[in-house]
């Protein structure tokens, strides 16, 4: 009795067929407080930790500037006049 083989065609796994088609997305992080007591400047510096600790935990994020306001009402901007 002669044997038959069948060979099996594997797929590779999705993501590497679209791995050359991926980019990370380049993310700017935004914290504000509205106003420049001691517990709202740590209030910024503790939104600057954890979102920069959150964005180096992602593979597919690369930070890129942070952008803070100190003392600025909300909905407010010095430089409108």
């Amino acid at each position: 009795m002669k044997k038959i083989i069948h060979k099996i065609k594997v797929y590779p796994k999705v993501e590497k067929l679209y791995e050359p088609f991926y980019q990370k997305r380049r993310v700017a992080i935004y914290a504000r407080v509205s106003t420049s007591s001691d517990e709202q400047l740590n209030s910024i510096e503790a939104q600057r930790d954890y979102y920069i600790k959150y964005v180096e935990e992602r593979s597919d994020l690369i930070f890129v500037k942070l952008y803070a306001d100190v003392d600025t009402p909300y909905g407010q901007n010095a430089k409108r006049p």
